[in-house]
């Protein structure tokens, strides 16, 4: 009976009806006059509202001000001021009775009247109270809806409206939700909390149902053509916000209730389901964490199958063409928003604009219309990421990017795949949209994403045909960043510490290959920054490289040396770690017999070399070590050098296995010596086994000349250079140095083959020498022995008469030997003895050109080998004679200009008696010497009178 009386008007005599109506119109109490107070007055309205249907509309208008009461009064107490005016508390307790019996007894007809009117008094109190000093601000939605529930009024009117949900949800859901989103319209963004709420508790119907009336009122108003710009989709601004609020919790069920209402779009071919691709685009550029899902779900759910049927839904619908233009843009403007999920978004657009696009499956292609329109799309897409980049270049250089602040989502997160998109360009022939889109995130994310790019594709650039690649992405970022090309170098040659080999030389010959090109008539003419000036700065890392344990790596390294050559102001270590690390890779190819590269690694090191020794430092340096390097036991029988090779015995027992040393420590710790015995030692146990065998290290001959035709011609292209001092931009030879590149090396020989010996000056020595040095000249006469390459190096010198002066030391100390060896040979004829006749020879030769040995002696050298020893060893000793008289010196030349030759101060002299010994010698073999006399003793007109 109760239910049956709460689903319809109570029945009370017409005269309460009328008094009733007298009293809540009046405020007070007609049978008494007196006033009703506030909760009086509230208890009359519920009476009406109970008993006269038609007063609803002023009741709920009258409890609207009860609830306002309520509110206030709450906010007055939370400001600590007095209470103002009654508690209103059990008045709001008994309309929430009434109407919660009304909505259960009746919810077709009265849940969506309570639900309508409890929700926009809900809009209404927030937006009136909201800047109240003790209400929070709308953002901190958990603040003010803790206050919100606090307060009686509020929370009895969230109650109600979702109690009336509830009721509803399952017959008309429609109704709450419009009512829902034209509440947040009008009482945005105050209202927000009621939404977050309201949405918490019924996630799913919420968002489905907002998503559907959202889609429904974006039709209506697209379907209108005449509608302005300001009247389309008044409620997407709400349905925005309901989906934001409910993101934190409920970002999941958003993100399928998405994809749902997509799905369902593509099976239907009525207007609104047409009108879903539309609609969620223009949600997303309301929304950031919508646009992350259509950016990463979406994406990934457009097969070529789905495109195509999409395609086709677009072509039968009429408002779709009408506004394909802006919707097109609008996808531009979204993807230049997205940021997590733009690289895959990127992949989708470039391989469904590419032709070969098609399903995992292989059985379908998109259209050609999809093509099209996604190559169009990426044509415009770069087109408005170049304005907006460009517009703001002038930000970006003179500003730093310290700043957090994502101008270009899209292009931001681009940056983190910088990598991927560079070895996707390095594939692919087609390279125009990546590019431009390299140089695009380049020039927005600064100077170092732009010198990561460039490294990287001068790392991992495979084939020297896609140069251009490299050279055209530096010229467009240069214009913006001036210094980018440095920092990529010194990223790209710091990488090849860490990188394998196969890379490192492909890096390299990119280097090569780009180097080269600069030298072209082409490279030369390109409005660009030199990448040989920058390499020129990393000389030493590249240098490195030299020691690599590939060849393939080295003799790129030395090919890259070469092209970029040495830069006008180097340091004293540079030159150093070059010279060094250049002459010992020299001589390691001259180890590789069969190598195809040999000459032209050869060839580049000596361009290399050439090069430093433009410096007086470098050449002293590079001759220094080409000369060491050279004696050194490793190289020496490269150039013809007796080297020993120790072959083991297989004889010898085992017992002498032990080392002496080790002998010599087990005797010291057992054996007791007097303290003056401290040098006894172990000196082995006779009957161990023979010596052991040796054989000396050969080459072939040809190899052997060729190698020293090699080495003689490094050395000589270093003395051929003009040298300047360290730092100096340009000179010539006589404002440099004193000493010509001969004399450095004829110094740098005395100083390699005898360093211990202390020489007087360049004075001969008297005739004792001979006999009182042996020793010290025999040292000296083996090198000379053991190291042919000594010989060529002393018959370079011998072409310029000052710096022979220098090698005085190594003249008469080999002179002595052979003086010494003639004295005492027992052989019957000089050409016994090739060795002693080839030293005697070598040493007349350079004298004479060196023009130190006045004449006829000078020509004795043709005749020396036709000889018997003791007439060796007279002609030897008037030449040590001669060499007395006409000391050695650089003092007695003089040379007015670099381009006249040297002129002797002090002509050469020479004993008479000596001249007749040589004329009796010559008389003696006349039978074989005749036709030499006239050479040493010319016929003049003098001599015939």
């Amino acid at each position: 009976m109760a239910a049956s009386m709460s689903m319809r008007p109570q029945q009370f005599p017409a005269d309460d009806i009328s008094s009733h109506v007298r009293s809540f119109v009046k405020g007070c109490n007609i049978r008494t006059g007196q006033k009703l107070t506030s909760v009086e007055h509230a208890r009359c309205a519920i009476q009406l509202l109970r008993t006269l249907p038609s007063a609803r509309a002023a009741v709920f208008e009258h409890l609207c001000n009860v609830f306002n009461e309520s509110v206030n009064t709450h906010l007055c107490e939370l400001e600590g001021e007095a209470k103002i005016g009654p508690c209103l508390d059990e008045a709001i307790h008994e309309v929430y009775l009434v109407l919660i019996d009304f909505v259960n007894a009746n919810s077709n007809t009265w849940a969506s009247i309570v639900f309508s009117w409890s929700i926009d008094l809900l809009g209404q109190v927030s937006k009136k109270y909201a800047l109240r000093r003790g209400v929070p601000h709308s953002s901190n939605l958990n603040e003010i809806l803790q206050l919100w529930m606090t307060c009686k009024a509020t929370r009895t009117l969230m109650d109600l409206s979702t109690q009336c949900i509830s009721n509803m949800i399952a017959t008309c859901p429609d109704l709450c939700v419009d009512a829902l989103l034209d509440a947040s319209v009008t009482h945005s963004p105050h209202f927000d909390w009621v939404v977050a709420h309201i949405g918490s508790c019924f996630p799913n119907t919420i968002i489905t149902r907002v998503l559907a009336c959202g889609l429904k009122d974006f039709c209506d108003t697209q379907s209108e053509a005449t509608a302005g710009a300001d009247q389309k989709v008044p409620k997407m601004a709400s349905v925005v916000g309901i989906l934001g609020h409910l993101a934190s919790q409920h970002s999941q069920d958003i993100r399928i209730a998405l994809l749902e209402l997509f799905q369902e779009s593509l099976t239907s071919e009525n207007e609104q389901q047409l009108q879903t691709v539309p609609f969620l685009l223009h949600l997303a550029t309301m929304s950031v964490m919508l646009l992350k899902v259509i950016t990463t779900d979406f994406v990934q759910s457009l097969t070529p199958s789905v495109l195509n049927r999409l395609s086709e839904q677009f072509s039968k619908s009429a408002i779709i063409k009408r506004d394909q233009e802006s919707l097109i843009h609008v996808v531009i403007h979204l993807i230049c928003k997205s940021g997590n999920g733009a690289f895959k978004l990127l992949q989708f657009l470039l391989e469904t604009a590419s032709r070969s696009s098609h399903s995992e499956s292989g059985d379908e292609k998109v259209n050609v219309v999809v093509q099209d329109t996604c190559s169009l799309v990426l044509d415009l897409l770069l087109l408005d990421l170049q304005r907006s980049v460009y517009s703001k270049t002038g930000n970006i250089v003179q500003k730093s990017r310290s700043d957090d602040h994502t101008e270009i989502p899209f292009l931001e997160d681009l940056q983190k795949h910088t990598d991927v998109l560079c070895k996707d360009i390095l594939k692919t022939d087609s390279k125009s949209w990546l590019q431009r889109l390299l140089c695009l995130v380049a020039v927005h994310c600064g100077e170092s994403c732009a010198s990561d790019i460039l490294s990287y594709i001068l790392v991992n650039l495979n084939d020297p045909q896609k140069a251009s690649l490299f050279i055209e992405l530096q010229a467009e970022m240069e214009a913006t960043f001036p210094e980018v090309l440095d920092k990529s170098i010194k990223k790209a040659v710091s990488h090849m510490q860490h990188i394998d080999t196969a890379t490192s030389v492909m890096m390299l010959k990119n280097l090569v290959c780009l180097v080269q090109w600069e030298n072209s008539p082409e490279g030369r003419t390109t409005p660009r920054r030199k990448l040989q000036d920058c390499l020129q700065s990393y000389l030493q890392m590249i240098t490195a490289q030299l020691h690599h344990s590939s060849c393939d790596v080295s003799s790129e390294a030395i090919k890259l040396m070469m092209l970029i050559g040495l830069p006008d102001t180097v340091s004293m270590a540079t030159i150093l770690n070059v010279a060094t690390s250049t002459v010992n890779y020299f001589f390691c190819i001259l180890h590789f017999e069969d190598s195809a590269n040999r000459p032209c690694i050869l060839n580049c090191c000596c361009k290399v070399l050439e090069s430093l020794s433009k410096t007086a430092v470098g050449q002293t340096i590079l001759l220094k070590e080409l000369v060491e390097g050279a004696l050194q036991q490793e190289n020496a029988f490269l150039f013809g050098g007796k080297v020993v090779k120790y072959v083991d015995n297989a004889s010898t027992s085992k017992d002498s296995k032990m080392l002496l040393l080790q002998e010599n420590q087990r005797i010291g710790s057992t054996v007791s010596f007097a303290k003056q015995m401290t040098n006894v030692f172990h000196g082995g146990t006779v009957g161990k086994g023979v010596k052991p065998q040796v054989e000396l290290v050969t080459i072939s001959e040809d190899l052997m000349l060729m190698n020293i035709q090699t080495f003689i011609c490094v050395v000589h292209s270093c003395l051929a250079t003009d040298s300047r001092p360290l730092g100096s931009q340009s000179s010539t030879p006589g404002e440099v140095d004193s000493k010509s590149g001969n004399e450095v090396l004829a110094n740098l020989l005395v100083d390699v083959i005898c360093p211990d010996v202390t020489h007087a000056g360049v004075v001969w020595p008297e005739e004792e020498h001979i006999k009182t040095k042996i020793k010290m000249d025999l040292l000296i006469r083996n090198k000379f022995d053991s190291n042919p390459i000594l010989w060529e190096l002393m018959d370079m010198i011998a072409s310029d008469s000052i710096a022979m002066c220098h090698c005085s030391p190594l003249l008469y100390s080999t002179l002595s030997t052979v003086i010494n060896y003639w004295d005492s040979a027992r052989v019957s004829r000089a050409s016994d003895a090739p060795s002693e006749l080839k030293a005697s020879c070598n040493i007349i030769k350079y004298l004479s050109k060196a023009q130190l040995l006045v004449a006829p002696f000078c020509y004795i050298g043709e005749i020396l080998d036709h000889l018997d020893p003791h007439e060796m060893f007279v002609l030897l000793s008037i030449v040590w004679a001669t060499m007395k008289i006409n000391t050695p010196s650089a003092a007695n030349y003089n040379q007015t200009s670099p381009d006249q030759p040297l002129t002797r101060q002090t002509p050469l002299v020479c004993d008479p008696q000596h001249v007749e010994t040589l004329k009796s010698i010559l008389h003696r073999n006349i039978d074989r010497f005749g036709h030499l006399f006239p050479r040493f003793f010319p016929v003049t007109s003098s001599t015939i009178s």
